[in-house]
């Protein structure tokens, strides 16, 4: 099965006081890639692909969508808060 996230960088509008400053704009990529290492390390994650402001994500198995989308969350929610923002959530990929 294979999965879209659209990451983006943080805009004035995410601002709030959890997440008073935005992020050096030039560190995004930066941030995107170590995101998605991250992600490949999940060993239900076979493959991710970059493609734009896209992510697909392939896992070995459907059953596993519910922990790749806690994992995604927790990082986004953590370690990257304050750098990434995911739009929209996963979509499968057909």
């Amino acid at each position: 099965m294979q999965y879209k996230l659209s990451v983006r960088k943080v805009s004035e509008s995410d601002l709030n006081v959890n997440r008073p400053f935005l992020p050096e704009e030039e560190n995004f990529e930066m941030h995107l890639s170590a995101f998605i290492q991250d992600i490949e390390l999940l060993e239900f994650v076979t493959k991710v692909q970059k493609s734009g402001d896209k992510l697909f994500i392939t896992l070995d198995q459907e059953a596993n969508f519910e922990q790749l989308h806690a994992e995604a969350k927790r990082l986004l929610n953590n370690s990257y808060f304050d750098k990434l923002i995911a739009d929209k959530g996963f979509s499968e990929v057909v």
